[in-house]
Formats: C-alpha cells, structure tokens, sequence
C-alpha cells in the first residue's frame, strides 16, 4: 500500500508539472495572439489619425522615408498567393501556424513524463486556445470592427484558419492518447470511461465540423450551415464534460468560448425581433435571375454598400442569408438566383410578383469609405457584385457635397444587357451627376429570354485598394482603415467558372448600345487599363480609393494593377466572399416570336464588328405586327374567358386586347363601377336603342377588372388547349398596370408564360385610366411616368407598350416624347387614346340637381373621335421626329365603330385599330362591319 501511494503522489506531481507547462505555454499563446491584434489596432489608429490633415487636404510633396518603406511593403504584401487573398494573408497565416507549431512542441519536460503525453496534453490545451480565437474571429458583433475596422467577413479567413488549426489539434490529441491508452498503458478500459466518451464525441463533431468547411460548404451550404452550429453546439458541450473539473483553468476556455457565441446570438436574436414589428418585404422578379427584395422598415444605421442578414420565414423559418445595401430609400436588395434560399426566393418572386411577405432584418455590417479623404474614387464590380459598388456609390453621393470636386469611376460588367436593368433607376442617379463616369460592359451577347431560377455559383470577391498622396511615381498610401468590403448576395457560396469569361452567344438578336443614355460597350473589360487611366487623371497630391465587388478573375487585375504592375505601396483589403452567379445557365425558350404565322416579330438588327466584338446600329425592341390590323380596345367587354374566345374566334380581328388587370385583382362594386352608352349629339343615356343607332358615345365610372393578372394567363392556357390551332395564332395583348414594382412582376409573369403558350403575347401599360380616385393618370406627369418605364426591362423579350390618356395641349405631347425618348428601346407601341375624365351623364336623362341618377367618369365612344384623331396624328409626328422612337407603332382607339372611322385612324398615323363601345353597344359584328366597309383596303 505504501509504495502505490508513493507511486500516485508521483503521478500527480508529475501531472502538475505538465500542468503548469501548459498554461505557460498557452498564455504564450494568448500574448502572441494579443501582440498581433496590438499591431493591427495601433497601425489602424495611427493611419486614422496621424495621416488624416494631409490626406484631406491633398499636400504636394514627397512621402517620408517611413511612408515610403510602408509601401514597398505594401507592394509585396497584396501580391496574390495561392489558396488566400494576398501574400500579406498568406504571411499572416503563416505566422499563425508557425507559432502554433512551436508552442505545440516546446517547453516540453519529455524526462517528466513520455513525449506522447505531453503532446497529447499541449495540443488539447492549444485547442481549446484555439477555440476561443476561432469564435472571437466568427462574431457578428466583433469588437475588432471598431478597433481595427474589420468587420466580420473580412474575418472570415482567418476564422476558417484557426478553425482548421483547432481541428488538427484534436486530431493530435485524440490520437496521441489513443495511442498510449491502447498500445502503451495496458489500460484500454479507460476509453469506457464517461468523460472519454464525450471527448471522442467532441472529437468526432469537431472532425466533422472540419470536413464540412472544407468539402460540404462549397456544394451545398445551407447543409453546411445547419451541420457547423449544430455540431459547434455538440462540439462545446461535450468538451465541457470531458472535462468538467469547475477548478481547472481549462474549463475556463470552454465557458468562455461558448459564453462569447451565445452572446453574440443573443444579441442578433434581440435586433431580428426588434426588427419583425410590423416589418415585410416586397418581392419583385428582374431579368436574368434576379430578385428585388425591399424592407418595410430598415435597421438603425443601414447605409448603402453595408450589408445585413435577411430572415424570411415564408422563405426559410430558421435561415438569414446576408446580402448587400443596395439602396436604403427604401431600403432595397438585389438577390441573385443560387441554389437553396436565393432559388426559392426567386421561385416565389415569380409566381407572386410584388408579394409581401413577413420578414426581418438583422445588421448593418460592414464600414463604408469616407469619401473626403479621396479624390478620385474607382468602382469595378461584375454581376451581382454590382450590389455593393452601387450601394457605396449612392452612399457617397449622398453624403458628399453637391459643389464637392470628386472624380467617381463607375465600371460595371454583366453577361447579357438584361441584367442591366437590375439597377436601373441607380444607373439613372449616377448618370445625373456630372462627377460619375460610368462605363457599362457586356461579355457575352444579350440574351432576350428569361432565365431560370436555377443556376450556377460563381465567385465573388469584394475588394478595396487604396491610393494616396500620388507622388512622381504615383506611390500608395495607406487607406483609412474604415474602408471595408462587404457582401455582395448570399455569402460563402462554391465557385465556378468565372462570370467574366466571354463565350459566344446568338448570332443576331437586338443590340442595346445605351441604357439611359450610358454606352454599353461589348467586350470584357480591361480593368487594369481602366484603372490605370483614372489614377493618370488624378493630381499627383490626391488620393484615390479602388473598390472591387465581383468574380476572382475580376477583384484579381483590380489587387494585381495596384501591387504589381504600376505602384510599389499598393494596399489591398480583400473579403473572402463567396456570392451566387446571376448569370443562369438554363434558360427558357424564347416564345415563338419568329414563327410564320405569328403576329410579333423581332426585327433583323444592322450589327457589325470592331476588334472581333459585336456592337447594336439600332435599339429597336421586338415589334408588335398582326392582321389584320383590327382589334378590340381594353375594355369591359373583354373581361371573362367567354369574352375572349369570342374575340379569338372572330375572323376579322387580328389581335385581341384583354381588359386591364392587375397583379392581385381590382375589388370590383357594381353599384360604384357602371357604365352607360350615350347619345353623342345630346349626351343622354341610350337603352337597347343603342344597338340599332350609328355612331354611340359611353360614360364609365369603372376601374380595372376583377380578375387578376394569373387569372387570365390561366385563361389564355385554357383557350391554347381548346381552340383549333389557327385560332391560337393571334396576339394577345394582356393590358395591365399597378405600380412601378407591380408592373414589373406583370412583364415577369407574362414573359415567363410566353413559352409556354402558343398566342404571341404582348404586354400594354395601361398610365391612363381617369376613374381611380386620388391616382391622376401617371401619363400625365412626366415624373411618374419615368418610374414606370425604367422599370420595365431594356432589353424585353416580347413586345411592351403604354397606353395613353388624351392630351389637349402641345406642351403635353412635348413633354410625353421627352419623357420616353431614353426608353425607347424599352417600348413597341403606344395605345391612343383611353378615355377622356371627368365627364357626366344624368342616366335618367334629365338632372334633378342632385348626385341621385349620376354617372361621372369617362368618355368614350363617338363623342372622343376627333380628339383621339388629333392625339395619333401628332403623336405620329412627333414620334417620327425622333429617330429612337421611329419604331414605335399606334394602335388607335377612340370613337371608331365603322369603316370610315377606321380610314381615319390609319391615315392620321394609326398601325392598327382598336374598337371598345362600338364592341359594346354592337358585340362582336362590329369587327365584322368595318371588315365588309373596308374590303380588301386594311
């Protein structure tokens, strides 16, 4: 008995002495961690205050001898290295593991007790020191943001690093002690025991948790993302009974490491419920894949370019994806479609366009650049990476000066011109500013269809350089320290091929040369060149900031320019963000546009080639042509699927106009909305009469139909099945309106049923209706107006046109043709004229003085026939005085009931002609009687 206590009072000795040699190794540890954030803080700090009046005031002159050997530095520094951002990462990390390695195998005493012990126990302990870096570096809420102004995706490499040397740890551990357990110590039994059981579970977790950053977060990530917290939760837990001992000072590590995670949650969990009050999202479908997201009620402190997490529960119940500010009045996202969230997303956006769904936000993250330290500042982004360069560009233009002297260059490049119009209304705000240089490119040929939810991944790097105090060689200085990239889509995602390769695409299609009056160039950009020339424009005595959002290829000739192939002091600051391509790779068909019989048509588009790169003689959109040139108005009477198969079936028209709809259906009253046919000579109410008299005027006090947007494509779908197939060759024109972001989900829904029916299908814009109280029609107001063109697509796929209120004064129709001259690549045709407001008729035929009897609302029918002339004969004209909108035909509409109504029409201008109250008051042989007046004459 004697000598076994000697032997265990041996033993504990010996465990102590190992004991304390490990907490001096890991408080070496923690210094060394200490000492190299002390570094980073005090540089950033210095930077921030030491450099600040020179750099705002743009001095003249050399920079020191320190400044100077900084850059060089610098230069070196943001060189790319294989598998990280820089050279500077790749020494960080390198740095990193060194040191890891060296406190693993040293200050050993292998006389005390054997090497395979020691090691075990050093790299436990080094594991769980690890673990507590690993999880500051994974903080949302990191006080690194403040202290060095890096938020936490600029982070997220070095928290892939440590995670990755925690893991090697384990293995170590684990394995030296299964080693001596099973092969040394004669005591496998020990493996039995509970605390080694929950460290071979937290083992397994903690391998697990390695193989899923390494293999599973670059296929199928939201996986990954379920398996990473659910197994760091195990992972914790589990360590914590390995070993429980409440006086030891590792366990110390475990709480402090898992107390930190469940704060940072707690603090992300208390702003998505602050957030959720009374807080949705509307949905709207864009071209190419991309989704519309914007917030009811945006986070304290959003600013375009930062970015915050997204919870949808609609979407996913217990996922936030983040994605980048890209406007924040109102707050807006563009979301490009992945896999997982963004797919389903996108799938919902299009099958309920303009939907509100519940939604909360969590952030902002992320710092943008103060623009008064720069003068020159260049913005490159490719696809979706455009999300953050547009977001820190309308920043800086907001907080900037009017009278500021800034030179901004805005370098953007897509696949197909559709995704151009993601951002329309921002290209219009930089176009505005006389400090913005923008300049568009597309690498692939435009692309008309829409794309499919589904798609590929590309990588996405946001990346800012920095350029200060431009000396005789043009050195780099230091950047202040709260520039930072931010996350541009939903983040950490696989890459793939790069989204700037060019490849060949159709050999004609319409070539938009402009958007908003911004050339559009068609080739991959040079982004070294472009770079290039804009810091030569720059006075040698100012700064100039380089931010970068988009594919490798892309963020790599922004770094590589600045370190290598034209300063020694570049400074790169790159995040490791993965973003999901918006450029698809299965398209739908394109609706039967070109077939014999079809009533829309593309038109063959004058291209030529310079250098190999295709460019557009002209903006014409797909036209809108059919025969014979007849057709039925929008109107009460072209309302049920009776309605419209009565039209179809009829042999003298050639196109057939559904009643205006919009996306959710009008709350319709029957003894709000009426309307009445008039006497045209004496404005009295007309019974059955009306069907036997000539010319008939009407009054309608109605507003759109009742039956929503999906309703009649699901009309169309039936009639497609059900009329024999020569009937099934007739446009149609589905007439709808609603808000700007509602008729984009219109042209979305309609452009993605095109294929699948065999009617070419063309979308009207109905800007016109006089009956819907507090709405003035927005074809009046060239303001409203222009919201709603720039949200139809630049590029569309089938014909679009508006229909227009009547104008009665000259600067109207002026102001008109201005207003839809930049869009005229946007526009097939015009609808002239809708009805005239604000009329009344007394449906008793005698007024009693009082409201009783009333129908007030608008004009049509014979009453509006000269007006509606006078509308198409000078909108003909004015039209044809413009070369962009040439194109652009008329359908007529006003008054027309009879042959020589319809000879009118076309010889003042008129394409085709539209018929409503003679289709009412005469049903469906009206189109036969104008057929039998005009002959063979259309």
């Amino acid at each position: 008995m004697a000598g076994e206590t000697v032997t265990y009072s041996d033993f504990r000795r010996k465990v102590m002495r190992r004991t304390r040699l490990n907490e001096q190794s890991t408080l070496a540890f923690i210094a060394f961690m200490l000492a190299i954030a002390a570094v980073f803080i005090t540089l950033h700090w210095v930077r921030r205050y030491g450099r600040r009046p020179q750099d705002v005031q743009g001095e003249a002159g050399k920079p020191s001898a320190l400044a100077s050997f900084s850059r060089r530095i610098r230069s070196v520094s943001l060189r790319r290295a294989p598998g990280l951002p820089s050279v500077g990462h790749a020494g960080l990390v390198g740095l990193y593991v060194a040191i890891n390695i060296t406190i693993a195998l040293t200050n050993l005493d292998n006389d005390n007790m054997s090497m395979i012990l020691n090691v075990a126990s050093r790299t436990g302990w080094l594991a769980m020191a690890n673990m507590v870096v690993v999880i500051i570096l994974a903080l949302k809420n990191t006080p690194l943001s403040f202290l060095i102004a890096w938020s936490h995706e600029r982070l997220n490499i070095f928290h892939q690093v440590a995670g990755y040397a925690t893991v090697v740890h384990v293995i170590v551990h684990a394995s030296c002690y299964f080693a001596y357990l099973i092969l040394q110590s004669g005591h496998p039994d020990t493996l039995q025991r509970k605390g080694t059981i929950s460290g071979m579970v937290a083992w397994l977790s903690f391998v697990l948790l390695g193989f899923g950053g390494a293999v599973i977060r670059r296929r199928w990530y939201e996986l990954f993302y379920y398996m990473h917290i659910s197994l760091w939760i195990i992972a914790i837990v589990t360590v914590g009974f390995h070993q429980p001992n409440l006086k030891s000072k590792f366990i110390v590590a475990t709480f402090l490491a898992g107390g930190i995670w469940v704060l940072d949650r707690l603090i992300r969990l208390a702003r998505l419920v602050l957030y959720s009050t009374n807080n949705s999202v509307q949905l709207t479908p864009l071209p190419n894949g991309g989704t519309r997201v914007t917030l009811t009620k945006p986070p304290v402190g959003a600013a375009s370019g930062t970015h915050c997490f997204l919870w949808i529960p609609k979407i996913r119940s217990c996922e936030t994806h983040p994605f980048t500010i890209a406007a924040v009045d109102p707050l807006e996202f563009i979301v490009a479609s992945y896999d997982g969230f963004t797919s389903d997303l996108r799938r919902y956006a299009v099958s309920h366009p303009g939907a509100f769904l519940r939604a909360s936000v969590e952030g902002p993250y992320g710092a943008i650049p103060d623009p008064a330290e720069y003068y020159t500042v260049v913005m490159v982004a490719g696809g979706s990476g455009a999300s953050f360069t547009f977001g820190v560009a309308l920043d800086m233009l907001r907080r900037l000066p009017s009278d500021a002297s800034k030179q901004i260059v805005f370098i953007w490049a897509v696949k197909h011109s559709a995704s151009l119009d993601w951002f329309s209304s921002h290209l219009i705000t930089l176009r505005n500013d006389g400090r913005v240089s923008s300049k568009l490119f597309v690498t692939r040929q435009p692309q008309p269809e829409m794309a499919s939810p589904m798609s590929g991944s590309n990588p996405k790097q946001c990346v800012v350089v920095t350029e200060s105090e431009m000396g005789p060689e043009k050195a780099v200085a230091s950047p202040s320290a709260s520039q930072s990239s931010s996350i541009s889509i939903d983040s950490e995602k696989s890459p793939s091929p790069s989204e700037m390769e060019a490849s060949t695409g159709p050999t004609e299609a319409d070539w938009p040369n402009s958007i908003h009056g911004i050339p559009i160039t068609y080739e991959r950009p040079d982004v070294t060149a472009l770079i290039r020339s804009a810091v030569d424009e720059t006075p040698a005595s100012r700064r100039v900031l380089v931010l970068s959002c988009g594919p490798d290829e892309l963020t790599t000739q922004s770094g590589l320019w600045s370190s290598v192939g034209y300063s020694p002091g570049a400074y790169l600051l790159s995040s490791p963000i993965r973003t999901p391509n918006d450029n698809l790779t299965t398209k739908l068909p394109l609706p039967p546009f070109a077939a014999p019989h079809s009533a829309v048509d593309h038109p063959a588009t004058d291209t030529q080639s310079t250098g190999g790169d295709l460019r557009s003689e002209t903006m014409s959109p797909p036209r809108l042509a059919f025969h014979p040139p007849l057709l039925n108005s929008a109107c009460p009477w072209a309302t049920t699927q009776h309605d419209i198969r009565a039209l179809l079936c009829c042999p003298s028209t050639g196109a057939v106009t559904t009643r205006t709809s919009l996306l959710d259906g009008f709350a319709h009253d029957d003894a709000v909305h009426r309307y009445a046919f008039i006497d045209p000579a004496r404005g009295t109410p007309l019974g059955a009469e009306a069907d036997a008299r000539g010319p008939v005027g009407s009054v309608n006090s109605l507003g759109y139909s009742p039956i929503p947007l999906d309703g009649y494509i699901s009309i169309v779908r039936r009639l497609a099945a059900s009329l024999p197939a020569a009937m099934t060759r007739k446009a149609i024109i589905m007439s709808v309106t609603g808000d700007p972001v509602a008729v984009a989900g219109c042209y979305a829904q309609i452009s993605l049923a095109a294929p699948s029916v065999p009617f070419p299908l063309a979308m009207e814009l109905n800007l016109s209706c006089p009956n819907i109280p507090g709405s003035p029609p927005p074809a009046y107001t060239p303001s409203a107006l222009t919201a709603y063109l720039a949200a139809l697509p630049s590029t569309p796929a089938l014909p679009v046109g508006v229909k227009l209120p009547p104008f009665t004064y000259a600067s109207q129709f002026t102001a008109l043709v201005q207003t839809l001259r930049p869009y005229a690549s946007r526009l097939s045709f015009i609808t002239a004229v809708n009805t005239l407001g604000s009329c009344l008729v007394f449906e008793g035929g005698v007024g009693d003085g009082t409201a009783r009897g009333m129908l007030q609302g608008g004009m049509a029918g014979a009453p509006l026939h000269s007006l509606a002339l006078g509308n198409v004969a000078t909108l003909r004209r004015l039209l044809d005085d413009v070369e962009e909108l040439r194109h652009v035909v008329i359908i007529g509409v006003g008054g027309v009931s009879d042959g020589d109504g319809y000879r009118r029409m076309r010889r003042v201008g008129a394409t085709a002609v539209g018929v409503a109250t003679g289709l009412g008051s005469k049903g469906n042989r009206v189109f036969e009687e104008i057929e039998r007046h005009v002959g063979s004459s259309w």
